[in-house]
């Protein structure tokens, strides 16, 4: 229950970092770096909460991230949310 719990509080959080990093890199074939930055301000918050570092290990919280980022923006790629520029970040 804490991992849907956890999951429906995340959600409209992930959506807004995902338009906003979309918005402001609107380039496309780095979702790798795209994703660790999300997952670097995550572990940023999750290193200073203690009562989230008891309930989830950090592994756990990143793979629900990371899944649900995946299948956030390959709806809105598949649905044509983002508009892509061509790659310039070598």
């Amino acid at each position: 229950m804490k991992t849907l719990v956890l999951f429906l509080r995340l959600l409209p959080l992930l959506l807004r970092a995902i338009r906003e990093i979309e918005l402001e890199l609107p380039i496309s074939g780095v979702g790798k770096e795209k994703l660790g930055l999300i997952l670097a301000v995550i572990q940023t918050v999750y290193d200073a909460e203690e009562e989230l570092r008891r309930e989830f290990t950090w592994e756990r919280l990143a793979g629900i991230v990371e899944m649900v980022v995946s299948t956030v923006v390959a709806t809105f790629n598949k649905l044509g949310v983002f508009k892509h520029a061509p790659p310039t970040i070598q």
